[in-house]
């Protein structure tokens, strides 16, 4: 699964980057200097091509002693949450821009996995490099380009750690609303396109109907 997931994000990469990158240059615009912000687009690239690596990793690492339960519990939220169906997941449909909230999950449960082996000396990490020290860095840029979906995700895994059970079932219910409305706008999308490229709404409901 985690084999066909990588090769997915690959073509996805090679088929989607420009717009991945005019997506990121646009949230950097007033949060990042014009020369830092040129590095975004290829950084949170690797951040969501490194995924199954991420996951994979954690998965080995999971059963170290050293790592407490509620952190071992974060893995099988992030791989229900990495795994749903489309249909629950539509904003993947933004191409990979669509992932980047996922990507900056995973790169968090690591992180959290890794700190508590660090902290034993324990280095079965290091067969990834200097990976752990990029996924840091990663996810600080993907913090000032999704700043809303990251502060989201933090609060999500300190309350599923502290054993808040009602969180998860929160998270699931809130993707399906979010997909139902990506659906919605999807559907007035389409009812309010024209032919030959002209797409556009009808004067008066620019306001309604507009996209982002």
């Amino acid at each position: 699964m985690l084999r066909s997931f990588k090769e997915h994000l690959k073509k996805l990469s090679r088929e989607d980057m420009d717009d991945f990158s005019k997506r990121i240059l646009v949230r950097t615009q007033f949060r990042v200097k014009d020369e830092e912000a040129k590095k975004y687009p290829q950084a949170l690239k690797s951040l969501i091509l490194v995924m199954p690596d991420l996951i994979n990793q954690v998965q080995t690492l999971s059963h170290d002693r050293k790592i407490p339960h509620q952190e071992k519990q974060l893995i099988g939220y992030l791989l229900t949450l990495i795994h749903q169906p489309h249909e629950i997941t539509p904003y993947r449909s933004f191409g990979m821009f669509g992932y980047l909230e996922d990507a900056y999950l995973t790169g968090k449960v690591y992180s959290r996995i890794l700190r508590f082996l660090d902290e034993g000396g324990n280095s079965n990490h290091l067969e990834l490099g200097d990976l752990p020290r990029d996924v840091s860095t990663w996810l600080n840029m993907a913090k000032k380009v999704v700043p809303s979906e990251a502060q989201k995700v933090d609060r999500m895994l300190e309350e599923l750690v502290a054993d808040r059970l009602d969180t998860f079932q929160r998270v699931m219910e809130e993707r399906i609303r979010e997909a139902q409305h990506i659906n919605d706008e999807e559907t007035k999308k389409s009812v309010f396109s024209f032919p030959l490229g002209m797409e556009q709404v009808p004067q008066g409901l620019e306001g309604q109907y507009a996209m982002n």
